[in-house]
């Protein structure tokens, strides 16, 4: 049994938002210095701003709540969701159906297929690791991002079993 916590990294959300912050202040700026005779106009493009801004920051503060679990117990690979303390099982898969693990551009051509999960966390990054599986006999595709040693360790009861 294996189980590891993957959860949004809470100084890239605080460092977007800054980024975010600073643009639309130089993008009211600019608008200001348009010299827009219609206040109304310039009244309604800095509230659409700001709204934008506050749903933005929302969603980013939202989306530090949200964790994965990814387990390896007995045979299986499980992925959970952890949202607020509650635990949501989205994938269980037998280690025999995995047909593919690895990296989107080395995924082989028969299953490249539309990507059918996202569990990871943050928005960018190369460590996301590609799933392609059997269940059901339909094929299924999702990624997640485990650690080297998770990868190895499914590979390695991939291989015993």
């Amino acid at each position: 049994m294996h189980k590891e916590v993957v959860e949004r990294k809470k100084t890239h959300v605080i460092a977007l938002i800054l980024l975010l912050i600073t643009c639309v202040l130089y993008i009211v700026e600019g608008i200001q210095a348009l010299r827009i005779e219609n206040s109304f106009v310039l009244k309604v493009c800095e509230f659409i701003l700001l709204l934008f801004t506050i749903i933005f920051i929302i969603l980013e503060y939202l989306s530090c709540k949200i964790a994965y679990k990814y387990s390896l117990i007995a045979d299986k690979l499980i992925i959970n969701k952890i949202y607020y303390g509650n635990e949501t099982n989205l994938e269980s898969i037998k280690l025999s159906d995995i047909l593919y693990l690895g990296k989107k551009k080395d995924i082989p051509k028969k299953y490249r297929l539309k990507c059918t999960g996202k569990y990871t966390c943050e928005l960018f990054g190369n460590d996301k690791v590609y799933c392609v599986y059997k269940k059901e006999n339909k094929v299924g595709i999702f990624n997640f991002e485990p650690s080297e040693d998770f990868i190895r360790r499914i590979t390695k009861y991939k291989k015993a079993v």
